[in-house]
């Protein structure tokens, strides 16, 4: 008892250990009690609470995906999640996000309506727009076959597009709830603090140089951000390809990475890779392919857009 008397006298109370269920660092007499909380409470729920907590901390307005991102770029490298780590060294960064590109050819304004079409799609429109060209063109048939055959397959796949819509919400809530648009470019601005004068692009009195159109506004006049997920369903189908619409487009000089063919009718490309382009007859196999790939690398499942004109594709041609 001696001993251990000594040993409680000696050991440094600042001392702190990883939690084994969120990994985030907690000192050695709050660990326990911290540890039976996290034990009792959904992954989902750990995550939003680690979120939570950093957000608000933040020195530059990274989006909560940005900062989910670097999380999980931090779990797969095994790095024990400490978030004052994390605030300090994300600051570090200054407004230049490190990672990977996070999308290709779009803004980051059309991902959401991108991700939005790209989740419908998956989730009841490829069926439809299967059945109505089976029904237009035998030829089709195959297709709507495949289709049938890949239920369980593209289930599991629309119930992951599911988390990453959730996601994408929640990130427009954040965004709607603290941000505003510059009256004069309407780029995304949020106010980290100090008085409601604002300069696009940069802090008020200097510093922090991002991109913007560098005029003068009002915080507290500036237009409120309107999440673009509060788009109902119809609207949404609205955007798809029409079923109608019998007439399929060639997309001269663009080949289909898994047919290796021109491709024609829809053109699904790959937001979140350099160039990835798959024609309508082999997206859902190769989709569903680039899904189960990203899965056993615990990546998120990555977004196509589906575009019917070619004028809309700003990649280079490949022959």
């Amino acid at each position: 008892m001696a001993a251990f008397q000594q040993h409680v006298t000696s050991c440094d109370p600042d001392n702190m250990a990883p939690c084994e269920y969120c990994q985030c660092l907690y000192k050695f007499y709050q660990l326990d009690d911290h540890s039976r909380y996290c034990r009792n409470i959904s992954e989902q729920q750990r995550q939003q609470a680690f979120l939570d907590f950093i957000l608000p901390k933040l020195k530059y307005p990274f989006t909560p995906v940005q900062v989910r991102f670097y999380i999980e770029q931090q779990r797969q490298n095994r790095r024990v999640l400490d978030p004052h780590e994390i605030v300090d060294t994300l600051a570090a960064f200054e407004d230049k996000f490190p990672f990977e590109q996070y999308h290709y050819r779009t803004t980051c304004q059309q991902v959401v309506q991108i991700t939005q079409r790209w989740f419908v799609w998956c989730n009841t429109e490829r069926g439809n727009y299967w059945r109505v060209r089976a029904q237009q063109d035998a030829t089709y048939r195959a297709q709507l076959d495949e289709y049938e055959r890949q239920l369980a397959a593209n289930t599991q796949r629309n119930e992951e597009l599911q988390r990453r819509y959730n996601e994408l919400k929640a990130d427009e809530a954040f965004k709607a709830q603290n941000c505003r648009l510059c009256p004069h470019c309407k780029r995304v601005t949020q106010h980290m603090g100090g008085c409601s004068s604002m300069v696009c692009g940069r802090n008020y009195h200097g510093g922090d140089q991002q991109s913007g159109c560098g005029n003068n506004f009002n915080w507290d006049q500036a237009e409120p951000y309107i999440p673009i997920t509060n788009r109902p369903l119809e609207q949404i189908k609205n955007d798809l390809p029409r079923l109608e619409n019998k007439q399929r487009v060639v997309h001269t000089g663009i080949r289909c990475d898994g047919c290796h063919n021109d491709v024609e009718g829809i053109l699904f490309s790959c937001i979140h890779c350099p160039s990835l382009i798959y024609c309508e007859k082999c997206e859902q196999r190769c989709t569903l392919a680039h899904s189960e790939e990203l899965r056993q690398q615990k990546k998120q499942q990555h977004v196509f857009q589906l575009i019917t004109t070619p004028e809309v594709l700003h990649i280079r041609q490949r022959r």
